[in-house]
C-alpha cells in the first residue's frame, strides 16, 4: 500500500502534464508481518502514518497493489498546523536548568493531557531520556533540561502527546532535532556584562512573563465561567421554587373562594 499527498488544485484535470502537482509519498507499507504489521498476508495493514507535510489542503491517494490488481481511493483532506508551540529558554545561571516550554494554541488541546518524551544530549555526548506529564489542571508543560554548566553544543528532540479538544483524539507530534550552544559569559576588565547576555536574559524573562499572563488569563476565564454557571443554577432553582410557591398560593386562594355545599 502506498499513500501519496498531492497539493490541492481546483480543476487539476485541465492542467497540462508538465504543470501537474508533484505528490509527496508519505509511506510505502507491506502486509508482511514486519514492523507494525501484526500478521502477514491477512489483508490488514497495521502501520504508523507520520503526516510530515506543510499545513494546507491536499488530495490524498491511497493505492493498494498485489502485483496483479491495483485499487486506489482518493479524498480531500486538510492538514492543520501543530496546535502548540515549543520554546527553549536557555538558563544563564548554572544553578538553574534550561526549560523547554510547550504551550497549546487557542486551547486546542484538553487541559492536563500534555505529555512529552525528550531525548537530550550534552557536549560530552551524554544522552538522557526526560519524560514529563502535565498535572490535570495544567494547560502548559514546562520541561526542565539539565544545565551542566559546560560550553559546547546541546541537542534535543522527541515527541509531544496531547488530546484534541474538538474530537477527543489522542495525538502524537514529533519534535525535530534541535541544537543550542552554551558559551562562557565574556566580561571586560571593567566587569561589564556582555550586551548579548543581557538581551538573552530579558527575552527569557519576557517569555516567562507571557506564559504566566496567559495562565492567569485562562484561570480568570475559568473562574468567570464557574461563577456564571453557579448563578444560572441558582436562578433556575429559584425560578422553579418561586413558580411552585406561586401555584400553591393561587390554589389556596381558589380553594378559599369555593363555597361549602
Amino acid at each position: 500500500m502506498r499513500i501519496l499527498f498531492y497539493p490541492f488544485i481546483a480543476d487539476e484535470q485541465v492542467l497540462p502534464n508538465n504543470m501537474q502537482p508533484e505528490p509527496t509519498v508519505i509511506g510505502d507499507f507491506a502486509d508482511d508481518g514486519q514492523d507494525r504489521d501484526e500478521k502477514a498476508g491477512d489483508g490488514i495493514f497495521t502501520l504508523s502514518l507520520p503526516v510530515d507535510v506543510e499545513p494546507g489542503k491536499y488530495r490524498v491517494v491511497i493505492k493498494s497493489m498485489n502485483g496483479v490488481f491495483s485499487r486506489a481511493l482518493e479524498q480531500e483532506v486538510l492538514v492543520y498546523p501543530k496546535p502548540f508551540s515549543a520554546t527553549l529558554i536557555k538558563s544563564h545561571n548554572p544553578q538553574d536548568p534550561h526549560q523547554l516550554v510547550v504551550l497549546p494554541q487557542d486551547d486546542a488541546l484538553v487541559v492536563g493531557s500534555l505529555a512529552s518524551y525528550i531525548q537530550y544530549s550534552s557536549p560530552k555526548n551524554k544522552q538522557q531520556i526526560i519524560q514529563q506529564r502535565a498535572l490535570p489542571t495544567e494547560n502548559e508543560l514546562s520541561i526542565a533540561l539539565p544545565n551542566d554548566d559546560m560550553t559546547g553544543k546541546y541537542a534535543w528532540s522527541g515527541w509531544v502527546y496531547g488530546t484534541d479538544r474538538l474530537h477527543q483524539r489522542e495525538l502524537i507530534f514529533p519534535l525535530v532535532k534541535s541544537h543550542f550552544a552554551a558559551v562562557k559569559n565574556i566580561r571586560a576588565e571593567n566587569h561589564v556584562v556582555d550586551q548579548a547576555t543581557i538581551e538573552a536574559e530579558k527575552q527569557r524573562q519576557q517569555i516567562l512573563h507571557d506564559i504566566e499572563q496567559q495562565k492567569h488569563s485562562r484561570e480568570k476565564t475559568v473562574r468567570i465561567m464557574i461563577i456564571g454557571n453557579i448563578a444560572i443554577i441558582f436562578f433556575i432553582v429559584g425560578s422553579i421554587l418561586g413558580w411552585r410557591m406561586f401555584k400553591k398560593r393561587r390554589k389556596e386562594k381558589q380553594d378559599e373562594l369555593v363555597l361549602p355545599s
